[in-house]
């Protein structure tokens, strides 16, 4: 019994942990700006897991704007040369 309910408390964290795990690659293989979506894991809104993923959208979309700003950047001195 006791090993039942741990296997589904370690399947409650290790899920979104392991969203985070494939979001985080991708993040790092260019796809900048992708994001988790926080209402897939209800139960972990406003614990620890929760504002890892809030933490991870943050990340993620300063990533995008400083990619998409030295995009710009470069286009500018580009034009400018």
């Amino acid at each position: 019994m006791c090993v039942l309910i741990a296997r589904l408390l370690s399947n409650r964290i290790a899920k979104p942990l392991y969203k985070v795990t494939q979001t985080a690659r991708s993040l790092s293989e260019g796809s900048y700006g992708d994001q988790i979506e926080l209402s897939s894991y209800q139960g972990h809104k406003d614990d620890e897991v929760g504002q890892l993923i809030r933490d991870f959208n943050y990340l993620s979309r300063v990533i995008e704007r400083n990619e998409t700003s030295r995009l710009q950047w470069s286009s500018d001195i580009a034009h400018e040369l």
